[in-house]
């Protein structure tokens, strides 16, 4: 299921005017370098306003999140940000990693994470 998430970030990579982004990927499980891929192609997404992700992993979760963080901290534009991330608990590493990240996003006014 990391090819999925791969191929999507390659995609997005090119997307440099996009400005809002919803991806549900429920119903598959994303393991670190599905994740590591998804992430770098962040850094050309500076216009994005609006993100909406709903992912699942299957091992390295903590990890995974605090890559998601790096990557989030990139969109110095995001002023919306949902994240549904299922199967595993966030321990205070992840947390903290997440939120640390988020305090780069300056115009983020709403924010909605589910874990």
């Amino acid at each position: 299921d990391d090819t999925i998430l791969s191929v999507i970030g390659t995609s997005l990579a090119s997307l440099i005017n996009l400005s809002r982004l919803s991806i549900s990927l429920q119903n598959n499980k994303f393991g670190l370098n599905g994740v590591s891929s998804f992430v770098s192609s962040l850094v050309n997404c500076v216009n994005l306003t609006s993100l909406f992700l709903q992912l699942y992993f299957k091992v390295n979760f903590e990890k995974s999140i605090i890559n998601l963080s790096s990557g989030l901290s990139n969109c110095p534009n995001l002023s919306i940000l949902k994240l549904q991330l299922g199967n595993k608990r966030i321990g205070s590493q992840g947390i903290s990693g997440l939120f640390s990240s988020l305090e780069k996003c300056q115009k983020l006014s709403i924010l909605n994470v589910n874990l």
